[in-house]
């Protein structure tokens, strides 16, 4: 009985470091799940140099790093690390961080490693696509989440994948079905529904993407959406100058005096404030060079000359297309040696 005894008290005695670099891991892995990486960190990586054989640690090492958006230091340890038998979350963290340092190959391995060990993981499929992608492979990336969507209809990170290649090769019908699929799926995803803006945008529905950022605030930012306002405006703009060639009579100016509407206070805060606002705002000066080409283009020559010169003696330089409407309005008010500098 004392013999048997003596013999448990030493294996616990030889267990104890074991047991309690397991607490210390379990304790490690909660403060980053609560988002203390820099408590966790450290106590991960003593015990991946230490780990005694289990491997844990530095899986979890590696995975916390990507929690904390430290890429280039999971890139970095995973080099000279021994991922042979690593669990796939563990390959796709690393592979997702090597496509943030845009180490492609790496993460296109990675991914590919998983695959042959976990054939129906999906996740790892997708990770592939958007590897593939990110190396202009988007035909390539396209067709895999076709697949995917085939055998997968109810996976919402399929669709928003589709749609991330989509738009990574200028795709912008596909990109705007992709999200507009993605909702369909999980209504209310933020980054879908900014997606939607984005290629309404892109082809050329800015007044119905800035009308959707309006009727949701904090869809967007305060900056994004005066952004896609003065795209707005250019856009009527556009529609203005071709009206203006085919209508007949006032409606011919219809657009362009909306457009001319929508950039009327930052006209007036120049005469006011000198070209302050618009030294300080790439928007304030899109709106204002845009401004004189919707006035030359209504026929509002003097206007248009007279903000031009504004924006001069305020040291504001204006891009070549407002020059060129610039120009075309000297020649209007019979200034052509003004048109001619």
């Amino acid at each position: 009985m004392k013999t048997l005894t003596i013999a448990v008290i030493a294996a616990l005695v030889v267990a104890a470091p074991l047991f309690a670099s397991r607490d210390e891991h379990s304790e490690a892995v909660a403060q980053a799940r609560r988002g203390d990486f820099a408590t966790a960190l450290p106590t991960l990586e003593r015990l991946a140099r230490t780990d005694g054989g289990d491997r844990r640690h530095l899986h979890d090492y590696l995975v916390v790093l990507v929690w904390a958006g430290r890429h280039a230091d999971a890139v970095t340890a995973a080099d000279t690390a021994d991922l042979g038998g690593a669990p796939a979350y563990v390959l796709e963290a690393v592979a997702r961080s090597a496509r943030e340092v845009q180490r492609f190959d790496l993460s296109r391995s990675l991914f590919l490693q998983s695959i042959r060990r976990h054939p129906d993981r999906v996740e790892s499929r997708v990770g592939l696509a958007l590897s593939l992608s990110d190396q202009g492979r988007h035909r390539a990336a396209a067709d895999l989440l076709e697949v995917l969507a085939e055998r997968h209809p109810d996976r919402v990170d399929v669709y928003e994948a589709r749609a991330v290649v989509a738009e990574s090769a200028s795709d912008w019908i596909q990109a705007l079905a992709m999200h507009q699929l993605t909702l369909e799926r999980a209504p209310g995803r933020r980054e879908s529904q900014r997606g939607v803006l984005r290629a309404a945008a892109k082809l050329g529905a800015q007044h119905l993407a800035h009308d959707l950022a309006a009727r949701d605030p904090g869809l967007i930012t305060a900056d994004e959406l005066r952004t896609l306002a003065a795209d707005r405006t250019a856009i009527s703009m556009r529609w203005g100058r071709i009206e203006e060639r085919i209508a007949t009579g006032d409606a011919r100016f219809h657009w362009l005096s909306r457009a001319l509407a929508d950039s009327e206070e930052v006209a007036t805060a120049l005469v006011r404030d000198g070209g302050a606002a618009a030294r300080a705002d790439r928007v304030v000066r899109q709106l204002l060079n845009d401004r004189v080409v919707a006035l030359n283009w209504r026929h509002s020559n003097e206007q248009a000359v007279a903000l031009y010169e504004r924006l001069l003696a305020a040291g504001l330089e204006p891009p070549a297309y407002t020059q060129r409407a610039a120009a075309d309005a000297y020649l209007a008010v019979r200034q052509p040696e003004r048109a001619a500098r």
